[in-house]
Protein backbone atom coordinates (compact mmCIF):
# COMPACT_ATOMS: atom_id res chain seq x y z
CA UNK A 1 0.00 0.00 0.00
CA UNK A 2 2.91 2.50 0.66
CA UNK A 3 4.34 1.77 -2.92
CA UNK A 4 1.14 2.78 -4.39
CA UNK A 5 1.30 6.20 -2.45
CA UNK A 6 4.67 6.69 -3.55
CA UNK A 7 4.03 5.80 -7.07
CA UNK A 8 1.20 8.17 -6.87
CA UNK A 9 3.34 11.50 -5.00
CA UNK A 10 5.88 10.14 -7.48
CA UNK A 11 3.32 10.68 -10.61
CA UNK A 12 1.95 14.25 -9.47
CA UNK A 13 5.15 15.63 -8.93
CA UNK A 14 6.25 15.07 -12.28
CA UNK A 15 2.77 16.11 -13.22
CA UNK A 16 3.57 19.35 -11.95
CA UNK A 17 7.39 19.75 -12.97
CA UNK A 18 5.75 19.02 -16.64
CA UNK A 19 3.22 21.78 -16.06
CA UNK A 20 5.95 24.09 -14.82
CA UNK A 21 8.22 23.53 -17.21
CA UNK A 22 5.61 23.69 -20.31
CA UNK A 23 4.61 27.73 -19.03
CA UNK A 24 8.22 28.39 -18.82
CA UNK A 25 9.12 26.95 -22.62
CA UNK A 26 6.08 29.03 -23.36
CA UNK A 27 6.67 31.91 -21.85
CA UNK A 28 10.17 31.80 -23.99
CA UNK A 29 8.32 31.28 -27.07
CA UNK A 30 6.33 33.96 -26.98
CA UNK A 31 8.77 36.68 -26.56
CA UNK A 32 10.37 35.13 -30.00
CA UNK A 33 6.83 35.03 -31.85
CA UNK A 34 3.39 36.76 -29.70
CA UNK A 35 1.02 36.29 -32.82
CA UNK A 36 0.77 32.59 -32.42
CA UNK A 37 -2.97 31.41 -30.83
CA UNK A 38 -1.56 29.42 -28.25
CA UNK A 39 0.43 32.79 -26.89
CA UNK A 40 -3.01 34.50 -26.75
CA UNK A 41 -4.02 31.18 -24.60
CA UNK A 42 -0.96 31.21 -22.57
CA UNK A 43 -1.28 34.99 -21.50
CA UNK A 44 -5.01 34.57 -19.90
CA UNK A 45 -3.99 31.49 -18.46
CA UNK A 46 -1.51 33.68 -16.81
CA UNK A 47 -4.10 36.11 -16.00
CA UNK A 48 -6.97 34.18 -14.65
CA UNK A 49 -3.97 32.71 -12.22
Amino acid sequence: MNNVSKQAKGFIFFYLLSLLLYHLFMRYFCQIDFSLYICMQEQVYLYIL
